[in-house]
């Protein structure tokens, strides 16, 4: 019945058309969350002397925290931590959505050092107060333990884990721009139409430029329940666009019940792709048309051009290396899952 029940309101909050509606969604998701790492905190503080004894114990010399290492589960390690920062593939149309986009080099450095540092302090913090956690969530790995922790903590991480379920739900939709914004574009391109190219003439591909990076803030063109259902802010966005998105999502996340085996494979397909692959081909297709229009006017000297096309192609591999690796690791996980 709880698995029945999530898609209605997952597609109701994937309806709404743009991201300023969408941001007290955003705001309310933010509150659960930093609920959710307090009644962690809470659980933590009751196991933190134990769990500290037992972790200095454990760590009397630099070659202890080597031998802990699994070097076979490095590669989802990795992806999942590539999973964990998918929140890159948002920048764009949050500074897109912004009164001031100018501003936005000040908001991103302080929302990722703000990220960092909590991911870093949480991460050691759980680590010694609860020991190894080898789950794909700390609140569902604690839940799963919650009988060898202090302090009688059923209730709290009862509650953790809703809070935590809550937040995931009304954060959804904000993932989903990005999917929407690629898959609308596959959708556009295959019924030959393209609102860049209708926005300018065909050598006014500057302007064509511009409305594409805005189009996810524009107003509605339609009231929900119209002819459209949605706004169609986005290239090739519709409504049946975003029900097949969220079905196919929700279709994954059954076939892979495992939350940790989910994270790894996610990190390794989106994330890689998000992170490391689309970001530079397109900074290189960008460069290019630059260079074709100005006659070389951007990015400065031929050689610091070559160096950040060099760049741009390393991420492009290595984001392959760790896609490929990732997958392959993630799907030799999952069926090690199923076959027992």
């Amino acid at each position: 019945f709880v698995v029945a029940a999530r898609p209605p309101p997952i597609l109701l909050l994937s309806s709404v058309p743009n991201l300023r509606r969408l941001a007290p969604s955003v705001a309310l998701a933010a509150a659960l969350m930093a609920a959710s790492l307090a009644l962690v905190g809470v659980v933590a503080a009751h196991n933190w002397t134990a769990g500290l004894a037992a972790w200095r114990s454990a760590h009397g010399a630099a070659s202890d925290y080597v031998r802990e290492v699994q070097w076979r589960s490095a590669p989802l390690a990795t992806c999942a931590i590539m999973y964990s920062l998918e929140g890159d593939q948002l920048i764009l149309p949050i500074e897109g959505s912004m009164a001031r986009p100018r501003d936005f080099r000040a908001v991103l450095a302080a929302s990722m050092t703000i990220v960092g540092l909590l991911f870093c302090v949480f991460a050691s913090v759980c680590t010694v107060a609860f020991g190894r956690v080898d789950g794909g969530s700390v609140t569902a790995f604690l839940m799963d333990r919650q009988d060898a922790l202090a302090g009688s903590p059923y209730s709290t991480l009862l509650l953790a884990n809703v809070v935590v379920s809550l937040s995931l739900l009304f954060t959804y939709p904000l993932q989903l721009y990005p999917a929407i914004g690629l898959a609308g574009q596959i959708v556009a391109r295959r019924d030959g139409s393209s609102r860049g190219e209708a926005a300018a003439g065909p050598h006014d591909e500057t302007t064509a430029l511009w409305h594409a990076d805005r189009s996810p803030t524009a107003e509605p063109r339609a009231a929900l329940g119209g002819p459209t259902a949605v706004d169609v802010s986005m290239e090739g966005d519709s409504l049946a666009l975003r029900v097949c998105l969220v079905l196919v999502t929700f279709a994954v996340a059954v076939a892979v019940p495992h939350l940790k085996a989910l994270i790894s494979l996610a990190g390794a397909v989106t994330g890689s792709a998000t992170s490391l692959i689309i970001p530079p081909m397109l900074a290189l297709k960008f460069m290019e048309r630059q260079e074709d229009r100005c006659d070389g006017g951007v990015g400065g000297s031929v050689p610091k051009r070559r160096l950040w096309r060099l760049f741009y192609r390393c991420l492009i591999v290595i984001g392959w290396i760790y896609g490929i690796i990732g997958t392959i690791s993630s799907i030799r996980d999952i069926m090690s899952i199923y076959a027992e």
